[in-house]
């Protein structure tokens, strides 16, 4: 093992990458106070990311857990300004150590854009419970990653869905640690529906009122998409679907999770978006094929069940979307510690066609009182391309066996095939 960032339950393929490119360095810092050493041990650093391997130990080597610690992070360029104003690095554990997580994709809209020297600065004036002063500064030439970044620029290249939104391609650039799609969407009115909620507000008499407001929600999204990034041989070397969709069913591929911005307002209509990936090597020809688009959709449905006749019969529902709910039995589970205890019912579904999740779930007991709930499923599609789940509804908070139920959720999404194809190269 040359390098911390190849440990194999850790470290992504990106990382590792970059260890090979030579785009990892170690590190000899480390500042102790109040008997506390706080220690950086590697960093990482491309056009796409940066990221710090460290350790926090007391005098006798005891490690410093992450909830008694958190750094504060500035990342300076050569002029004195701080790039980390409006985000900062996600920390976690890594291994035996602790890892800062910064990424520059969403700071900087390109690699040309981003500054040739920059200055990692970390620090912190109070760890579990003691204060004091632990500063480390971590200079980086950016000039070396620059010059490592392709970048394909891409003119007048857009999609125009009947639905009410256009979808343009500017660039995709490839860092030795990842590959970066960017994408502009821009809505057309026809794309929001208005929705009215409500929101809690107290009073100067310090009473709590409801208030109804309605507000325009955008059925479409830049994220709500799927496309494949295929080579030459017809392989998928990169796939991006719709978030949080069931394992079962999305075809994601080779995506990479990093903090930060994904998506930035531009415009009363119009948002940028950033889609990272795993690194894609070598001179080569390739195909962007964008093959889905989600709308959102609003659900009314209700689902009325008596928990007590669920063990003897199922209860089963068709609602709107003509998806079908099979309801088949009820349980409470005690909460541990500070954590409440919730009820559960067991759930089995076939979506309606062109359906592919229901969310937004909710419970009211036979007094109206509402508890939040939350959908867990395994989905699979069928030869017909119909979506079938199965899984549990959690009612959260929920620790006595009502009555009635009545069960609803509020928003379902569907898919629309696209064929839409940009071919590319890697020069």
């Amino acid at each position: 093992v040359n390098s911390l960032f190849q440990i194999e339950k850790d470290a992504d393929n990106g990382m590792k990458n970059a260890v090979d490119k030579g785009f990892v360095q170690k590190l000899e810092k480390k500042v102790t106070d109040q008997g506390i050493t706080f220690e950086a041990k590697e960093v990482m650093a491309d056009s796409m990311r940066i990221a710090v391997i460290y350790d926090m130990y007391d005098q006798n080597g005891n490690q410093i857990s992450k909830s008694d610690h958190f750094l504060n992070a500035y990342l300076m360029d050569s002029k004195g300004k701080n790039w980390l104003r409006e985000e900062g690095p996600s920390w976690g554990a890594y291994g035996q150590y602790f890892i800062a997580e910064q990424p520059l994709n969403t700071i900087f809209e390109s690699a040309e854009a981003t500054p040739n020297q920059l200055t990692l600065k970390l620090e912190q004036t109070e760890i579990a419970g003691k204060s004091g002063k632990w500063s480390l500064e971590i200079p980086i030439d950016m000039k070396k990653a620059k010059e490592a970044t392709k970048t394909v620029v891409f003119q007048d290249t857009a999609f125009h869905s009947p639905l009410g939104m256009e979808v343009e391609l500017e660039k995709i650039e490839f860092s030795p640690s990842a590959t970066r799609v960017m994408l502009e969407t821009t809505l057309a009115k026809s794309a929001y529906i208005e929705v009215e909620r409500e929101r809690e507000e107290v009073t100067l008499e310090g009473e709590t009122i409801q208030i109804k407001e309605k507000y325009n929600d955008p059925i479409l999204s830049g994220n709500d998409i799927s496309f494949e990034i295929t080579n030459e041989k017809g392989d998928v070397v990169a796939a991006w679907d719709k978030p949080l969709l069931d394992e079962g069913i999305s075809k994601e591929k080779n995506v990479i999770t990093l903090s930060g911005t994904v998506g930035r307002s531009q415009g009363d209509y119009g948002m940028k978006w950033w889609h990272t990936f795993g690194p894609i090597h070598g001179e080569q020809k390739l195909k962007l094929q964008l093959q889905k688009i989600y709308e959102k959709k609003r659900a009314s449905s209700k689902f009325n069940l008596a928990p007590t006749e669920l063990s003897k019969k199922a209860a089963t529902f068709k609602d709107e979307s003509d998806s079908t709910f099979t309801f088949s039995s009820f349980s409470l589970e005690s909460g541990i510690g500070d954590k409440p205890g919730m009820a559960v019912l067991t759930v089995e579904g076939t979506l309606g066609k062109g359906v592919v999740e229901a969310s937004s779930w909710s419970v009211k007991d036979e007094n109206g009182q509402s508890y939040p709930a939350r959908l867990k499923t395994n989905s699979t599609r069928d030869k017909d391309g119909r979506v079938h789940v199965k899984g549990k509804l959690e009612i959260l908070r929920m620790e006595k066996q009502p009555k009635n139920l009545s069960v609803t959720y509020k928003e379902y999404a569907v898919e629309h095939d696209v064929n839409w194809e940009v071919p590319f190269e890697i020069k």
